[in-house]
């Protein structure tokens, strides 16, 4: 979809030229590692599904004159075990970390029947996670010596 939302900001000519040029440059992160992104604006989007080892390595890619824009939503994370993603963890460290902001959207910018669809699949998954904890039971064996 980075084309997509990229020909919605601008012409279709213009942001192929851009590309072109080199001063749009789309990087798949699998291909990050040893880069070093110099006088730029980095835009990792989806981050919801990128895991801490992953999001490790993007951030760590800053250089000189750079800022980094992290979107996600931890709503719709989409990985296997959803505690994998790094994109939590990032927002937390924005409260401890200089010079880094977290800004949390409060409204859908999607259809208004979306925000209702991801309460309902919270709710259910809330409900399956519920199911899972009391079948988990916990045996407790106690010992006692025998005097003699």
């Amino acid at each position: 979809p980075i084309f997509q939302n990229l020909y919605l900001l601008y012409d279709k000519v213009r942001i192929d030229s851009m590309i072109t040029q080199g001063i749009i440059e789309i990087v798949p992160v699998s291909f990050m590692r040893g880069l070093t992104f110099l006088d730029s604006c980095i835009i990792v989007d989806e981050a919801q599904n990128i895991t801490d080892e992953q999001m490790e390595m993007i951030v760590t890619r800053i250089g000189l004159n750079s800022k980094m824009i992290i979107c996600g939503d931890v709503s719709q994370v989409d990985l296997k075990h959803k505690s994998d993603s790094g994109f939590k963890f990032m927002c937390e460290c924005a409260e401890r970390v200089p010079n880094m902001v977290n800004i949390e959207l409060k409204h859908n910018h999607r259809h208004e029947i979306v925000e209702y669809l991801i309460n309902e699949y919270a709710e259910k998954y809330e409900k399956e996670k519920a199911k899972k904890t009391k079948k988990k039971k916990t045996l407790l064996v106690e010992t006692v010596e025998e005097e003699d």
